[in-house]
């Protein structure tokens, strides 16, 4: 009985050694091959090389005075196709201001909007750049055949000028240029009786007025011109009021040209 004990004990302590061993190896295999799964493997991917940018070649053949003489080629190219713009634009406006079917009003903005004397001259005048302006739109003038529409529009501009200034001479002077446009020519569309002396006759009128000033001998002449004028009895009430009248006018043709 005791033999028999002591065998299956034996039996059992074989088996769990038998176990012992066979687990051990299983887990120093898996070990192994788990460490070797987690080893970096070799790409068969080869990187690509850098490609190195090669610089841009002259178009004509590496030469700076080639490629100077290229650009001086497509310069001449746009200056010839600016002409022919310039050249077509310009036909087309001849045509188009000779439509009659067209607004007057229509026609003479068009005419001023391309004229270039008048363009640079409002840059400038915008810019407050008056000695540039002047010059810009009494270049106008310098054109014998320039429309009267176009000299009315430089002389409006000129006289603003001249009151900026604080020259009532030389806002007289365009005044009276103007007063001769408007007496030579049909400018209604400015709101001008056509061939009308009336603008005339009244800033030749203020310039007489601007230089009576400080002159009581001037003054008094005008004031005998107005009693006549209206017809009015040599009184001192009516010289009164005839001298007055010069005084007051005086001063509204100070206020206007010198702004």
């Amino acid at each position: 009985m005791g033999d028999r004990k002591l065998a299956v004990v034996i039996g059992i302590a074989l088996s769990i050694c038998i176990f012992f061993i066979y687990w051990t190896r299983k887990v120093r295999l898996t070990t192994e091959e788990y460490v070797e799964n987690q080893r970096p493997t070799q790409s068969t991917t080869k990187t690509p090389k850098k490609t190195e940018r090669k610089p841009l070649a002259w178009s004509s053949g590496g030469s700076p005075v080639n490629l100077a003489n290229e650009y001086a080629e497509a310069e001449a190219v746009r200056i010839e196709h600016q002409a022919k713009m310039a050249k077509e634009g310009k036909q087309w406006l001849d045509e188009f201001l000779k439509d009659t079917s067209i607004s007057t009003y229509t026609r003479e903005i068009y005419r001023m909007r391309n004229n270039q004397n008048i363009l640079a001259g409002y840059a400038a005048y915008n810019n407050k750049n008056y000695f540039s302006a002047k010059e810009e739109f009494a270049k106008v003038f310098d054109d014998l055949n320039q429309a009267p529409s176009v000299k009315f529009v430089a002389c409006e501009y000129l006289m603003n000028i001249a009151r900026e200034e604080k020259r009532p001479e030389d806002y007289f002077k365009w005044g009276k240029e103007m007063g001769e446009l408007i007496a030579k020519n049909d400018l209604s569309v400015f709101h001008k009786k056509p061939h009308s002396n009336e603008f005339l006759e009244t800033i030749k009128e203020k310039e007489l007025l601007f230089k009576a000033r400080g002159n009581p001998g001037m003054q008094a002449e005008i004031a005998n011109y107005l009693l006549e004028r209206y017809k009015s009895s040599k009184n001192e009430i009516a010289s009164e009021w005839a001298m007055n009248e010069v005084k007051a006018r005086i001063k509204r043709v100070e206020e206007e040209v010198q702004n």
